[in-house]
């Protein structure tokens, strides 16, 4: 076995286990720490991918700089959808009970 299927076979071995982590992760309860560490191993999934299966480690340095730039925007927005959640008043949202549904056959509100 060559060093790159050897190397190739480890990245996917702890995609493996790194996705059992996350299924045994799902039938726990952690409180607030749970999404903490989904987004961990999540973004370790992502590293391992992004490096060796996509080969970001061995491309120029042009190629990492756009996908940092990349990882960047996504930050960005993922911050300001945070915020925007975050920041919203949750007094303006109506019970179900009183919402008024449109009947759509008839064109009537009921």
């Amino acid at each position: 076995m060559s060093a790159i299927t050897r190397q190739l076979l480890m990245v996917y071995l702890a995609l493996m286990l790194l996705l059992v982590l996350t299924v045994l992760l799902s039938f726990c309860t952690l409180g607030a720490w749970s999404a903490p560490i989904s987004l961990l191993i999540a973004a370790a999934k992502a590293f391992l991918v992004l490096f060796y299966f996509m080969k970001l480690k061995e491309s120029s340095n042009s190629l990492r700089i756009m996908a940092l730039g990349a990882l960047f925007w996504l930050l960005i927005l993922l911050s300001l959808t945070a915020s925007d959640y975050l920041t919203r008043n949750g007094s303006n949202c109506l019970p179900v009970s009183m919402v008024r549904h449109a009947d759509p056959c008839s064109g009537i509100d009921k």
